[in-house]
């Protein structure tokens, strides 16, 4: 994983880290990064960000800090099941 991954998905933790809330990379392909968000210590999985926006900001975030725009996130969200 490269240093510009690691620092993104660290910096979108502490994002939803302030809700109780963790990510966790589960497999990370050429142009595809496949997280997992665990909202079960969330004090409130509802204010972690929205699953669309969060993968919006996660995308921005990677794209930005990895200089791949055509990268592609992936979340599995409970919230959404």
């Amino acid at each position: 994983m490269t240093a510009g991954l690691t620092e993104a998905i660290e910096e979108v933790q502490m994002i939803v880290s302030a809700d109780g809330a963790r990510l966790d990379l589960v497999d990370h392909q050429a142009d595809v990064v496949h997280l997992r968000l665990d909202v079960v210590d969330a004090s409130c999985a509802d204010c972690v960000l929205p699953h669309a926006r969060l993968v919006d900001v996660i995308e921005a975030s990677l794209r930005k800090r990895t200089g791949n725009d055509s990268l592609v996130v992936r979340i599995d969200d409970p919230r959404e099941a």
